[in-house]
């Protein structure tokens, strides 16, 4: 939905090499089966690539990471919750600014415990249910 360079929020963890730099933020619908079943929001340091499209990141961004940045995830904590969907929120996600949703934070970290993605989803439990699953 969306690809931009921001300055870091105070809500988004310190990411990567350069803490105070700016980060990149991509806003996307992930689909199952065709059918749309969450919004996700991510944060990633900035300071590798001051320079990306969209068509360069591709449905797995652990995978984009590894290839773009030679970085891997080791770990991952999510922070399951409720809350409201963001404002962005539109057709054809199936969720309404503000309704409450499934919500999830997510930090990942590298093998050498540096902050590398901080993200926020939020999907219809009506819909669908939120597996996590990571194998190296």
């Amino acid at each position: 939905l969306d690809l931009s360079r921001h300055a870091r929020p105070l809500d988004v963890p310190l990411l990567g090499s350069d803490p105070a730099g700016p980060c990149w933020r991509v806003r996307r619908l992930r689909l199952l089966s065709q059918v749309p079943v969450a919004l996700e929001e991510i944060w990633f340091d900035a300071s590798a690539s001051p320079k990306l499209q969209p068509e360069e990141l591709g449905d797995s961004m652990y995978l984009f990471y590894q290839q773009r940045f030679q970085v891997w995830i080791a770990r991952v904590e999510d922070q399951i919750a409720v809350g409201p969907a963001p404002d962005w929120a539109a057709p054809p996600s199936g969720l309404q600014p503000g309704a409450i949703a499934g919500y999830i934070e997510r930090t990942s970290w590298t093998a050498s415990n540096q902050v590398a993605e901080f993200s926020k989803t939020w999907f219809d439990p009506a819909v669908c249910r939120y597996t996590s699953r990571m194998s190296q």
